[in-house]
């Protein structure tokens, strides 16, 4: 929520749902050691339980593929349960479970991209 947003569409791989009116939805996808991280993904309040948050995974996906990756990575925390369950529902797989900072308790997921 700090992020210099300016750096951070050159840095990283950015794609936003916007109806014309606004911005409905972000996806932001970063390179790392590992590969692509789907490092942010939000849909606005007002556009949630319409299908956005999976049409925008699938951009995710699509993206990752296009860049040349066969996985792609995201990471949730412990605390958002029903989000443990979309991304299992779409074919992630738990990969990792890390405190992070002493204070962060996440989950690491990756799918394979057929």
């Amino acid at each position: 929520m700090t992020d210099d947003y300016n750096q951070v569409v050159l840095r990283n791989i950015v794609w936003v749902a916007d109806d014309g009116l606004g911005i409905q939805g972000v996806v932001e996808l970063e390179e790392t050691d590992v590969g692509l991280l789907t490092k942010n993904m939000a849909v606005d309040p007002d556009f949630q339980k319409q299908g956005l948050g999976r049409r925008l995974l699938k951009q995710a996906e699509q993206l990752a593929r296009d860049a040349g990756h066969d996985m792609l990575y995201i990471y949730i925390s412990e605390a958002m349960v029903e989000n443990l369950v979309f991304y299992l529902d779409h074919g992630y797989e738990e990969c990792e479970r890390r405190l992070e900072q002493g204070i962060y308790r996440r989950i690491y997921l990756r799918k394979t991209l057929l």
